[in-house]
């Protein structure tokens, strides 16, 4: 009668292996059992033991193996997830940081997070901080803008551009608003200045002409004026030189003026020597010039007066 093939001892290990398994296989971590047997045999056939040896020994080496690798799996994944949970709050660290930089609220929901597995955590930050970025972006352009616009106002009015201490922390947010107030007000400065430059203008325009009287640099701020050139007459420098050109020519007007009237009188004598008829003999600038007293008719009455004098 034919006898049960015997078994091996590396198959009886194996056998004993997976019958002392300390975990289901949906739990277990992976564990090669053929390998560790076949490293298992090698090494305890090269000391010489025997199989009731090697059969002795399967239990301990299965829970050796299971709670070793177990103990070093369970080590790895610690030491993951405090790594996980350093970089977690990195992130979380980074985020606060850009919200204070950029002065915008905070926009993650402490209960929607704080439900999340790590995992998604981390892709919660990184969406909330790109979406941040976004808005930091805008907030770097709005600012840019700003500055340009400081910056041509200050060159037109002649005035200091706003500056920030270095030493003390401010947020895009905080820096855009001042610039922008900064703005505003020079803005309300130009049309002030654009209001007053207008008015002397037509004051200059009028002088000039009554005294013909022209600048004396044709790129001086009066000329500009004249040429309503108003962008380059705004700073505080040109309205004093502006102020000061009408101030001289309102003398003169008043000079030309006390002028017109000595040779008005001196006309009027002459005539009334010569017994001229006022409605048919006097000029047109003798008669109405007083109304309008400008060169034009002090040069006529002074032409009138020499031709009349001449005829005595």
């Amino acid at each position: 009668m034919l006898q049960p093939k015997k078994k091996s001892v590396f198959q009886t290990l194996q056998i004993q292996f997976k019958s002392l398994s300390l975990m289901g296989n949906k739990d277990c971590f992976v564990l090669d059992r053929a390998t560790t047997c076949s490293n298992w045999y090698r090494l305890w056939s090269s000391f010489g033991f025997n199989e009731h040896q090697w059969l002795s020994r399967a239990a301990k080496v299965e829970e050796y193996t299971q709670v070793t690798l177990l103990d070093n799996k369970m080590t790895l994944y610690k030491e993951q997830l405090i790594k996980r949970r350093q970089l977690v709050k990195q992130l979380l660290d980074d985020y606060e940081d850009l919200v204070e930089r950029t002065g915008l609220s905070s926009s993650i929901e402490t209960s929607v997070f704080d439900g999340l597995k790590l995992k998604e955590q981390e892709m919660y930050i990184d969406r909330k901080m790109q979406e941040l970025l976004i808005k930091e972006g805008q907030l770097i352009h709005q600012r840019n803008e700003l500055e340009n616009k400081e910056n041509y106002l200050c060159t037109l009015l002649n005035s200091a551009s706003i500056e920030f201490n270095q030493n003390l922390s401010i947020s895009l947010v905080e820096i855009n608003k001042k610039i922008q107030d900064h703005v505003k007000m020079l803005n309300e400065l130009k049309d002030l200045r654009l209001t007053q430059v207008s008015s002397y203008y037509l004051k200059l325009k009028e002088y000039s002409e009554q005294l013909e009287w022209t600048p004396s640099s044709p790129k001086s701020t009066v000329q500009y004026l004249l040429l309503e050139q108003f962008d380059c007459c705004l700073t505080a420098d040109c309205l004093n030189e502006i102020e000061s050109t009408i101030h001289q020519l309102e003398n003169q007007i008043e000079i030309q003026k006390t002028r017109f009237f000595e040779l008005h009188n001196q006309l009027h004598h002459l005539y009334q020597c010569l017994k001229k008829d006022p409605n048919k003999d006097y000029c047109l600038a003798f008669r109405t010039g007083s109304e309008h007293i400008n060169e034009f008719v002090i040069k006529q009455v002074r032409k009138e007066f020499k031709i009349k004098k001449n005829t005595v």
